[in-house]
């Protein structure tokens, strides 16, 4: 499997090094900035100098930083770049100054405080994504802290607290056609999951003031834990529980057994850790039918997140279950590169348009899966830190 997933990665780096475009979107999700994480850990993993890639590095950075006209949003705005300005100075990639690196600081902050305000606390388009950025920065920019406890504080503030714990309300601008409906997603993309994750996070860097409302929030989803199915609920719709989940990144039980493990580590809660292994290994028990087979290799909905999220848990777990669930969905991943038109063989699938297409990105292109791959096959002790932009680390 090794020989082939290398084939693929030397396609991947053919085509964007002869191929990459310094002035394209900034977006971490389906932007430039994904397929730039992409290149910059697969030099790391030939270790080998690639001055195209510095240059186009460069030029990439300074044609951005004098141009991005966007919302202050994680998935496709300035606080997602921002985020991958920070990351590669932590990695070493690339050194930028202070002045760079918080060039947007004011900006993210100040939308972060007004989307929460309007009950706008989604992770990938609203609120809560300035944290993530924000607790990266947190290390190199000490008076942060009190900026993060602020947000906190607002987050909770927009919440709905009850004897299970807390919990946050989906705002309508996403709810078509359930405008009416009173709405509470679980999921990592959209919902409780993510808000355990970026205050599992804050803890962890030792902003420890946030810890009982990380508790109230743990407390919340594991209240809604199916009895008979064992599964957490995608969605409650007017309290009613939504177990109809499919496997990938956005919308999985996988994915939200990850933020309770980690939540479980930062909080040093045994019990909670026993609870997330089972959650995991209730994915991989789950018989799957047609409906719930992704369509395609990608990060979002797509094997190649399945396989580096059972990866993750076995990383954190050592359960040789997970890394026998990793291995499965990676071959199938590379069974899915059957496209001759395809970026390697690889295509992603529009729901929405009902299409394959050929698409570049981190979360629905070829660049979450080159990420994948790598982090598949790398040795390094963490060839896998840029899936924290995922909530995955």
């Amino acid at each position: 499997m090794k020989e082939k997933i290398t084939s693929k990665l030397k396609e991947f780096h053919e085509l964007y090094n002869g191929n990459f475009d310094p002035n394209g979107h900034h977006s971490l999700y389906s932007g430039q900035s994904g397929v730039l994480l992409f290149r910059l850990y697969h030099q790391v993993y030939l270790k080998t100098p690639n001055p195209k890639l510095e240059n186009d590095l460069i030029a990439f950075i300074s044609n951005q930083l004098g141009s991005i006209d966007a919302r202050p949003t994680f998935a496709n705005g300035i606080a997602g770049f921002a985020w991958f300005l920070q990351h590669l100075k932590v990695c070493g990639f690339i050194d930028l100054d202070e002045e760079v690196l918080g060039h947007f600081d004011d900006d993210i902050i100040a939308s972060a405080r007004r989307e929460l305000k309007g009950n706008n606390h989604d992770f990938m388009h609203g609120g809560l994504g300035a944290f993530v950025h924000l607790i990266q920065r947190y290390p190199h920019k000490l008076e942060l802290k009190e900026t993060l406890i602020e947000l906190a504080q607002l987050l909770e503030k927009t919440g709905v607290k009850s004897d299970k714990g807390i919990t946050w309300r989906e705002d309508s601008d996403y709810l078509e056609g359930e405008e009416d409906c009173t709405v509470i997603n679980f999921h990592i993309s959209h919902g409780q999951a993510s808000k355990i994750l970026v205050l599992t996070k804050m803890v962890e860097k030792g902003i420890e003031e946030v810890k009982p409302l990380l508790n109230d929030t743990v407390r919340f989803l594991l209240s809604y834990e199916d009895e008979e199915s064992g599964l957490i609920p995608s969605r409650l719709v007017d309290d009613k529980k939504e177990l109809k989940t499919h496997l990938g990144w956005c919308r999985s039980n996988i994915a939200i057994g990850l933020a309770l493990y980690q939540a479980a580590l930062v909080l040093k809660d045994d019990l909670l850790a026993e609870k997330a292994i089972e959650i995991g290994l209730n994915t991989i028990e789950r018989s799957l039918s047609s409906s719930q087979m992704p369509s395609d290799a990608t990060f979002c909905h797509g094997k190649i997140g399945i396989s580096h999220m059972y990866n993750r848990y076995y990383q954190y777990t050592g359960v040789a279950a997970f890394k026998k669930a990793s291995d499965h969905w990676m071959q199938l991943t590379l069974d899915s590169a059957v496209f001759e038109d395809g970026i390697a063989g690889f295509k992603s699938w529009d729901s929405v348009k009902g299409e394959w297409e050929n698409k570049h990105g981190l979360l629905s292109g070829v660049a979450g899966i080159g990420l994948g791959l790598l982090a598949y096959i790398s040795e390094d002790a963490n060839p896998s830190a840029w899936d924290a932009a995922l909530l995955l680390s």
